[in-house]
């Protein structure tokens, strides 16, 4: 195993989330999800929007390894765009619970 392939099955069994703004040009979310895509991760709950307030904020996927979520209207520094959706991310993960289905 070539040491990037070892430092990724790593940082995989650590469990972490990756997070990015729908409207980011420079890291789009099309681009993350293809390139999530090449680690062939086992999917827990296929992607499904995540809400607050009954509205969508977003989109996400959890893995076994990580979770995916996409933050709407925020760009490349979700926090700055969407604060409060941020939160909402922040306190999910860190509490390890799935973001909420509505």
């Amino acid at each position: 195993m070539d040491h990037g392939a070892c430092c990724h099955s790593h940082l995989l069994n650590l469990g972490f989330s990756i997070t990015c703004g729908d409207t980011d040009a420079g890291v789009p979310v099309t681009g993350t999800r293809l390139s999530l895509s090449h680690l062939n991760l086992s999917v827990k709950t296929g992607w499904y929007p995540w809400y607050a307030d009954d509205q969508i904020e977003g989109w996400t996927e959890v893995n076994n390894e990580l979770t995916f979520a996409s933050v709407r209207g925020a760009g490349h520094e979700v926090p700055q765009y969407q604060p409060k959706r941020a939160f909402i991310l922040f306190k999910y993960f860190l509490a390890g619970k799935e973001l909420p289905k509505s």
